[in-house]
């Protein structure tokens, strides 16, 4: 954690250190996780007719439920400094966009790799960092924050950095998320490799330390 930056890791970066391990969806099912700060829980999701390869680096939405306690206590009981402005105060899922797939030497995304060739991600939050461009030749993001009002008229890439995400942008009890309804963020209802996930999901019940969601098939 650098400075300017509050809370605790993301779930995507808990991974890629190999700090947690997801539980993965791989068809109709219900889970109940834990405060992300204190157990690195989260949920995976991706298109189960695109198996998870078993690491950080492919595509894929990931929740956990953030909570103001532990790591996040802090900044949720006093404003961080110059910024005038705290964390969540109430505990709520959040749900990530994750692009992190490998290109080789050769700007060519990677499903395997091999001890012959350098590989990088191909997408960065900062642009000038990305070694691909996207869908329409923009560089996408490798985490993209989906806010569950799917309010925002923008695609996961050049987010508003002035916007401000508030407790009502996570997800809560009675919440739901289709894919190929949140237009403004995925195009055509697909992820960026093109793959889409099947499921309604639905957050059944979140409480202050444990969040209850269910993933049916549209």
């Amino acid at each position: 954690m650098q400075d300017c930056n509050v809370g605790d890791h993301n779930a995507y970066t808990k991974m890629a250190f190999g700090w947690s391990t997801p539980y993965v969806v791989t068809g109709e099912c219900t889970i109940t996780i834990s405060a992300a700060e204190s157990t690195g829980q989260c949920i995976l999701v991706t298109d189960p007719n695109k198996p998870y390869n078993g690491n950080a680096f492919s595509e894929y939405l990931l929740l956990e439920l953030l909570t103001p306690t532990g790591l996040w206590e802090q900044d949720a009981t006093y404003s961080y400094p110059s910024l005038g402005q705290k964390t969540f105060t109430r505990a709520g899922v959040r749900m990530l966009h994750i692009d992190s797939r490998l290109v080789d030497h050769n700007n060519k995304f990677a499903d395997k790799t091999s001890n012959r060739s350098i590989y990088g991600l191909a997408y960065s939050n900062t642009p000038s960092q990305s070694y691909s461009k996207g869908s329409g030749g923009i560089y996408d993001d490798l985490i993209a924050f989906i806010p569950s009002s799917n309010s925002r008229n923008e695609l996961q890439n050049s987010f508003d950095s002035s916007s401000t995400v508030t407790y009502q942008d996570l997800f809560n009890t009675g919440d739901t998320f289709n894919i190929s309804s949140y237009t403004n963020f995925f195009r055509n209802g697909k992820l960026h490799d093109g793959s889409t996930i099947p499921y309604i999901i639905t957050i059944d019940e979140v409480t202050s330390n444990s969040a209850t969601i269910s993933f049916k098939v549209k």
